[in-house]
């Protein structure tokens, strides 16, 4: 081993612009295009998040990137917003109703 290396900096992403989980919708805002290969959401699509992490890149430095459905590579955060699920009273209606569901009560078999 060549006893010169040097040690990769630590990744100190900051905080995070939301709370991002897996399987939260992500809107694309102000994005300049993408780096390397451009392969990217346009502005104001709809994507599904696969994953989330802080990663470096040397444009845009230290934070929180993305993997997103149906696109390669990662995406920094900053350049989208999380877009809240819908609650409707459709929704709520449809909740309260599962949640009243009784198991249903199977008969014993009977024996020939």
């Amino acid at each position: 081993m060549w006893p010169f290396t040097r040690k990769p900096k630590p990744i100190n992403p900051g905080p995070i612009n939301e709370d991002w989980q897996v399987g939260d919708l992500a809107q694309s805002i102000g994005n300049d295009g993408w780096d390397g290969d451009g392969i990217g959401p346009e502005d104001g699509d709809v994507c599904k998040v696969l994953g989330v992490g802080p990663g470096r890149n040397q444009t845009a430095g230290d934070g929180w990137y993305f993997t997103l459905n149906g696109f390669p590579g990662r995406f920094c955060a900053d350049h989208f917003r999380k877009v809240p699920p819908l609650n409707t009273e459709a929704s709520a209606e449809f909740t309260a109703k599962i949640r009243a569901c009784k198991p249903a009560h199977r008969k014993a078999p009977t024996s020939c």
